[in-house]
């Protein structure tokens, strides 16, 4: 709302909604208030302060209990609200049996705007196994990949996105026994 416009209270709150689209508030209100004899509308809203940044970690151990194990672990770390448009960044890294690096930048097209681009790269290796009959492991392959692409979307709700882009691939396999 600017200086001189009427109130519109189904303006208001869709301009609500399209800020707590973007996910970085707790708590987003508004008021109406009057001082010194003029009318306005007081917007508040609260940061979420557990989202500013943050760290993840997990892993993972498989055994078949005849000889064969696996493990993995991995840590992801997520920069929000890099610039006023509310971009953001995510690293992952994966170690073990399919080591990993992934990378993507997230940017919204402006504030308010549900649409966003966002450039993403992976490079990756992952072990594929050929079993006999009897589930006895014959080969292995190892699969490396490696993609880079540049998304268009658009934010459908709270986690889901609605997106289409051009992405470029490149994959090797190769025996290893």
């Amino acid at each position: 709302i600017r200086e001189g416009e009427y109130f519109n209270r189904d303006q208001v709150e869709n301009d609500i909604k399209n800020i707590n689209r973007l996910g970085l508030f707790s708590q987003v209100r508004y008021a109406q208030v009057t001082e010194n004899g003029k009318e306005g509308v007081v917007i508040t809203a609260e940061e979420k302060k557990w989202f500013a940044n943050y760290v993840r970690f997990g892993g993972s151990l498989e055994d078949d209990f005849q000889g064969n194990s696996s493990y993995t672990f991995g840590a992801s770390y997520r920069l929000n609200g890099i610039n006023s448009y509310g971009a953001w960044n995510q690293l992952e890294m994966e170690i073990g049996q399919s080591p990993r690096l992934h990378d993507e930048f997230r940017q919204p097209l402006s504030s308010v705007s549900p649409y966003f681009i966002a450039p993403e790269f992976e490079i990756g290796r992952k072990s594929i196994y050929l079993r006999d009959s009897s589930d006895e492991i014959i080969a292995e392959y190892q699969r490396s990949r490696m993609f880079g692409s540049l998304k268009v979307g658009r934010e459908i709700g709270w986690s889901e996105r609605d997106k289409c882009g051009l992405q470029a691939r490149r994959r090797q396999h190769r025996q290893v026994c």
